[in-house]
């Protein structure tokens, strides 16, 4: 009976410990991003040889600093001001189950076109600064050392589902 209590124990404990898994793209036109996406290439790669990462698609992850909202006719223009965060790429268990690094690569701007009848209230109300922002898309210039991406994909996530590690040692990649 105590082999039992102490096994049903150790696997309680286990589950709770459970390995953390990989990110999971939400939307089909994330999935296919993701897919296309090199993650592994940084801001600051861009930055010192922008020549070379032009037609690479990226993916970046870091905090909405400012959000700005142009209507046209037949769409809504979204630009992301956003600063860069190291970012595993895994989802962790626990309540908030992304963990950004502290540790970053400066600014990015992030421009992003969504088709009418979406309004602005409603994009208002899916991401605000504050909010971590998963983008994938092509570098297309740098103006003043920020890369400005051309997105493909985004995906805004509540200040409630990520956490901000300590810059502690070697960042998240």
């Amino acid at each position: 009976m105590k082999r039992q209590l102490f096994i049903g124990c150790m696997l309680l404990a286990g589950c709770t410990t459970f390995n953390d898994g990989l990110y999971r793209p939400v939307s089909g036109r994330e999935k296919k991003a993701f897919a296309r996406a090199d993650q592994a290439i940084s801001p600051a790669d861009v930055r010192r040889g922008f020549d070379s990462f032009r037609t690479r698609e990226v993916a970046w992850a870091g905090i909405i600093k400012d959000i700005r909202f142009k209507e046209t006719e037949r769409t809504i223009q979204v630009a992301f001001q956003v600063e860069h965060r190291h970012f595993d790429w895994l989802t962790h268990t626990g309540r908030a189950g992304y963990r950004l690094s502290a540790a970053g690569d400066g600014e990015f701007m992030v421009g992003w076109s969504v088709r009418k009848p979406t309004s602005v209230g409603r994009l208002m109300a899916q991401a605000k600064p504050g909010y971590m922002l998963v983008a994938y898309g092509k570098p297309y210039r740098i103006m003043d050392g920020v890369v400005q991406l051309e997105a493909t994909a985004v995906r805004p996530v509540s200040t409630r589902k990520f956490t901000i590690q300590p810059a502690e040692g070697k960042p998240l990649e």
